[in-house]
């Protein structure tokens, strides 16, 4: 068996396209497959419009002119959009910008006292807290770097964010007092709440829904009333939509045609195992987000420029074929969409922070 590298996991995110926009107008059925009935080019509209975003990351701090993120592994918006809380790969491993790209605190240095980290992997942002999540502990913050609390999850955290009310959502392998597996969880703070998304029941199950979860890119967005989580430890892959304030599923869409960053193991002598990606041609889910209170996906096809953004309930797909392609990562409306640049970006990985009206405009799709 290959061990677990997150470096692993997360370096496949550099090579996903995406970026994410929809609104609640009838449209066609279809999916990120070939197939689709519906199908929007905005490549160049994007294109300026990402030319003008403001850019986050070129300079950590005045003092270090030039210096950027190492990684970026996970951002979001605060809930009022004022602020882009940021994790990077590098200590301080926590940073908060304003909208306008200054910084406001850079915080989580390593180490493994309280309030340090040795290998953060998500964060979230609920209100004026930050949650930062390590391999079994979760530890509390103030926007200002305030270290509030420590906890154990219990939980591999693969990704996490905002839950209803106060909560925070946290999305990776972890197991119940009876031994079963458990996939979602909401925290209270770091107190550990009840399952909401469980895996299998046997050993077997728990076997293969933990090696496929392992290697996908994070697939989890939490808005103010929608939660959105893609489950793809099985074929065809499942995207389930929650509604607050009691995480009541409203949706569960089956998405044929699609795999999510598949890994073949294929022994090929003692003690060797070789691992192969996709195929050339397969779509494959980079993530998930919510515009407003749509949920939508982010796809890639291996071999093809471009993005594929397809929305839920399964509809229209938009193609933007930008050379230097940015993942949405958040949105909120009445402030900004935020963008991350892929890990291998020029000269250093940034965020790009777009006005919400003027994303909405240029993809010439309205918010519900």
């Amino acid at each position: 068996m290959i061990p677990y590298s997150p470096d692993r996991a997360y370096g496949a995110l550099a090579i996903l396209l995406g970026v994410l926009a929809c609104d609640d107008r009838t449209a066609s059925q279809g999916s990120a497959a070939p197939g689709d009935r519906e199908v929007v080019d905005i490549s160049a509209s994007m294109a300026r419009l990402l030319d003008s975003a403001v850019r986050i990351g070129a300079a950590i701090n005045p003092a270090s002119e030039g210096a950027g993120f190492t990684r970026i592994r996970d951002a979001h918006l605060t809930p009022d959009g004022r602020f882009v809380v940021v994790l990077d790969q590098a200590p301080p491993y926590v940073r908060v910008f304003r909208a306008s790209g200054s910084l406001e605190a850079a915080f989580v240095p390593h180490g493994e006292g309280p309030g340090e980290a040795e290998y953060p992997l998500a964060i979230a942002v609920s209100d004026d807290r930050i949650l930062v999540l390590h391999p079994g502990r979760a530890s509390l913050f103030t926007l200002g770097g305030e270290f509030l609390d420590t906890g154990a999850t219990g939980f591999w955290p693969h990704a996490a964010a905002r839950g209803c009310g106060g909560d925070f959502l946290v999305y990776g392998p972890g197991t119940d007092a009876d031994g079963t597996l458990v996939w979602l969880r909401a925290l209270r703070g770091v107190d550990t709440g009840p399952p909401l998304l469980l895996g299998g029941d046997t050993e077997a199950e728990r076997y293969s829904y933990g090696m496929r979860r392992f290697i996908g890119p994070r697939d989890l967005a939490g808005s103010d009333d929608v939660i959105v989580v893609h489950r793809a430890a099985r074929e065809p892959a499942e995207t389930v939509t929650m509604f607050c304030p009691d995480y009541r599923t409203v949706a569960t869409d089956t998405l044929p045609g699609l795999v999510h960053q598949r890994h073949m193991y294929t022994r090929t002598g003692p003690g060797t195992m070789v691992v192969r990606g996709r195929e050339a041609g397969e779509p494959s889910v980079s993530g998930v987000a919510v515009v407003g209170r749509i949920p939508v996906l982010s796809v890639d096809v291996l071999g093809e420029p471009g993005m594929r953004l397809v929305r839920l309930p399964l509809g229209t797909r938009i193609d933007t074929p930008i050379p230097t392609a940015h993942v949405l990562l958040d949105a909120r409306p009445g402030s900004f969409a935020l963008f991350r640049s892929p890990s291998n970006a020029q000269p250093v990985p940034h965020l790009l922070l777009v006005d919400y009206a003027a994303f909405v405009r240029t993809t010439g799709l309205e918010p519900r």
